[in-house]
């Protein structure tokens, strides 16, 4: 599963808000990796996809909201082993 996430306390002041973008493996309970994203939270969930391994996603089904659904991303995952709802 893939969540975007702004931080809680974040952009007080002349900061601004922190946001992060999480590939969760539900059934283990656990993040297996994050990024902070600058822009568009694609962008930094195919940064998170260059950084796992070509076997990171083999078998696996890729879950996401509407925020995620970008040809290039879904290719990204399909090239990984992985597949998503526009696969």
């Amino acid at each position: 599963m893939v969540d975007g996430k702004h931080l809680r306390g974040s952009g007080k002041g002349k900061s601004a808000q922190v946001k992060l973008v999480e590939v969760l493996a539900l059934h283990l309970h656990t993040t297996l990796a994050q990024a902070r994203a600058e822009g568009r939270e694609d962008q930094a969930l195919l940064e998170l996809l260059d950084r796992l391994g070509a076997e990171g996603l083999k078998g696996k089904v890729v879950v996401g909201d509407a925020g995620y659904l970008y040809p290039e991303l879904a290719g990204k995952v399909v090239q990984k082993g992985g597949r998503t709802s526009l696969s």
